[in-house]
């Protein structure tokens, strides 16, 4: 295989090849060194040539995210260039020896507590950093973890998002976008597979990757409780220390209420105890071995822009607020209904279909899930300063309320002054709304303006694209919604 790319890449062999593309060991005939890189390959799927436009800002948008990434970060790997040819995209990153998770515990055997503590602390920090930019990896499992040769320190590699950005706007006949999700069955958690990941979904995957370290074993090889969606790996690590065993538990927990919301709180739970903890006692008996279910963010305004008389003309956008907002009181997301005990249920379920379905499918954008799958979580403690990551996470959630017609949890989101002005008559004319490519344009400790792209689903079919602009501020300690302002169309109603 001789084959030259922008004529500066020549390609030595194909590493992986997969729905996405292909990733080729290259070396650079540019450098005195001829030094070896990574050269992935991703293709559109079906893109009109009014797309290509679209497509290519996109890609260019994740590019430079992962180069940022990689430059403040030694356990990302660096992006050395990016370039386009032939309508296929292509990212030139480092070329990091050494073995995968898989690889490693295939040849080794299964990792001891010590290692498996140290793997978390080298982790968990890496995480933290990724989440705090508003970015979720969407597919950390033992392939995407290479232990670096020369210092056997872990490196995190293939991002989801640039996948995404080749394929969530289009679809095969150039029209109704799909969503695509990203991720790998069984390290998949239940609510990235129906295509809303938290960054909770990355400490789901996370923990079923140190327990393959631990145990050896895949997540469809441990046994798993089929109505509730728990999977019972601890037999398989009988000796144990209890501090371990319950972080790991809580982290791959089914439902997101139940898992640490950050990785630093995650770390934090493991570093409580310095004193050697007891070994976990017995463990529930296994039911019937299922496959557990293996999702960036994604995803308010107040109302959608509206060309000619396709849509009910908007009401006014509301300002940037010059000052701090009001620190009126805010009312409290509403505890889960007793309908939402049901959400194991659905997990489970969700994890057969996805072991069933294979690594990523097409979610249409026609389906709407009923209200009762719900992601909420529970009251958060008071925080001091606001992470952009938290703030995007917070219109996310906003606009998942929105789409589950769960109106005061959408409220309880905004601050006073958006609140007083909500009217969810005007939202049910949308069978769901999503927010994408959120971007953080500025930011102090308690405040994070951000711009992003809506979508809004009619139930004819139709959708309408525009961007919008938002200012998240914490408020009493919570991250609030205090301004959302219209910017452009992006695509008109069709």
């Amino acid at each position: 295989m001789n084959r030259l790319l922008d004529n500066r890449y020549r390609i030595l062999n194909s590493l992986a090849e997969g729905g996405f593309g292909t990733t080729f060991l290259a070396e650079d005939t540019r450098t005195p060194s001829q030094r070896r890189c990574v050269v992935k390959q991703l293709k559109p799927v079906a893109a009109s040539s009014g797309l290509q436009d679209v497509i290519k800002q996109r890609f260019t948008r994740e590019a430079a995210v992962l180069e940022e990434l990689g430059h403040d970060n030694r356990q990302i790997p660096l992006l050395y260039a990016y370039f386009e040819e032939s309508n296929e995209y292509y990212l030139v990153q480092e070329y990091v020896q050494g073995e995968t998770l898989t690889q490693h515990v295939q040849r080794h055997g299964r990792w001891s507590e010590g290692d498996v503590q140290h793997l978390l602390h080298q982790m968990l920090p890496v995480l933290a950093y990724i989440h705090d930019r508003g970015i979720i990896h969407r597919d950390i499992k033992p392939d995407n973890l290479i232990l670096r040769q020369k210092d056997g320190v872990p490196v995190l590699i293939d991002f989801g998002a640039v996948k995404e950005a080749m394929n969530s706007t289009v679809s095969a006949a150039g029209q109704s976008p799909k969503s695509m999700v990203i991720g790998t069955a069984g390290f998949m958690a239940p609510e990235q597979a129906v295509g809303r990941p938290m960054f909770s979904s990355d400490l789901y995957a996370f923990g079923l990757t140190v327990i393959y370290c631990l145990t050896g074993k895949l997540p469809h090889e441990l046994d798993s409780n089929p109505t509730t969606g728990e999977i019972y790996w601890q037999r398989s690590a009988p000796s144990l220390s209890s501090t371990l065993a319950s972080v790991l538990t809580q982290a791959i927990s089914p439902n997101p209420h139940g898992r640490f919301s950050t990785a630093q709180a995650m770390l934090k739970a493991l570093e409580q105890s310095s004193v050697a903890s007891p070994v976990i006692g017995a463990v529930p008996p296994p039911v019937a071995p299922m496959t557990a279910a293996p999702t960036t963010i994604e995803s308010m305004p107040t109302q959608v822009a509206s060309p000619g008389n396709e849509v009910p003309p908007p009401p006014p956008a509301v300002p940037l607020p010059v000052g701090p907002a009001p620190e009126t009181a805010v009312p409290a997301v509403a505890p889960p209904s007793k309908r939402s005990s049901r959400w194991p249920m659905v997990a489970a379920w969700l994890a057969a279909v996805l072991a069933i379905s294979g690594i990523a499918f097409a979610v249409t954008t026609q389906v709407r899930l009923p209200r009762w799958l719900n992601i909420r979580s529970p009251q958060p403690e008071k925080i001091t300063q606001l992470p952009p990551g938290v703030a995007g996470g917070t219109v996310n959630q906003f606009y998942q309320h929105l789409s589950n017609r769960s109106w005061d949890a959408a409220k309880s989101l905004a601050a006073a002054s958006l609140a007083q002005q909500f009217d969810p008559t005007f939202f049910e004319q949308f069978q769901r709304i999503s927010v994408e490519n959120l971007q953080y344009t500025a930011k102090t400790n308690d405040r994070v303006n951000l711009v992003g792209e809506n979508t809004y689903f009619y139930p004819d079919g139709t959708t309408q694209r525009e961007e919008r602009t938002y200012v998240v501020q914490l408020i009493d300690g919570q991250p609030r919604i205090v301004a959302s302002k219209f910017v452009r169309i992006l695509r008109s109603r069709r």
